[in-house]
């Protein structure tokens, strides 16, 4: 009986796993990353990235934390 109940864990498990890949290849959203490079500081490095969004995509208010380099 023990063997039965182990079997929904790891199917579970699965499931989840694959939401969150579907979630983070949204349709109508490219990202493109256009450089990278390590930083003066210890274990930080800055990313430029190019998000493209079809006509139909919208995001709501949002903000992003770190440091914002111009």
């Amino acid at each position: 009986m023990k063997n039965i109940r182990l079997v929904p864990a790891p199917l579970a498990l699965g499931g989840l796993t694959a939401a969150g890949t579907a979630l983070a290849q949204q349709q109508g959203v490219t990202r493109t990353e256009l450089q990278r490079h390590d930083l003066a500081i210890p274990g930080r490095e800055a990313i430029q990235i190019r998000v493209d969004l079809d006509p139909r995509i919208s995001f709501p208010l949002h903000s992003h934390p770190g440091e914002e380099i111009i």
